[in-house]
């Protein structure tokens, strides 16, 4: 049993033509926030083949049940359709799930991850250099 509060996991931005049976709905709740479309469990994520295959999955859906049809258009985020064709919009990321007013909040925390990695590689290799 994994006790952290941190998961794995795919996530998505709330797009209310996928996540809303209203077409319609313009100031919805959970409007600019992430859904977690698909829970990774450890043994999972370290399948590389099943990983692929997933996020090809969530690629191609996109491309032809909203890409291609024109109805990537999306209220909230005007570039969403730049933001879902992105290679990276469907990794695997590290996620907190908070609970808010009876609301799941995803935070995506890979973000945070590879800004504390740019840091330390330029203190390490600042170290290096000085060694010199």
């Amino acid at each position: 049993m994994n006790n952290s509060r941190f998961k794995l996991g795919i996530i998505e931005l709330f797009f209310p033509i996928r996540h809303n049976e209203s077409y319609t709905t313009n100031n919805h709740e959970k409007n600019g926030y992430y859904i977690l479309s698909l829970n990774i469990g450890l043994f999972s994520f370290y399948n590389k083949v099943l990983i692929d295959l997933i996020i090809n999955t969530y690629n191609l859906f996109y491309k032809e049940s909203y890409i291609n049809n024109g109805l990537c258009y999306h209220y909230f985020h005007p570039n969403f359709e730049n933001i879902v064709k992105s290679e990276k919009y469907f990794d695997v990321k590290i996620i907190e799930i908070l609970q808010m007013n009876n609301k799941e909040i995803i935070i995506d925390k890979t973000f945070y991850l590879r800004l504390l990695q740019k840091k330390f590689r330029k203190y390490y290799y600042k170290k290096l250099l000085e060694e010199e």
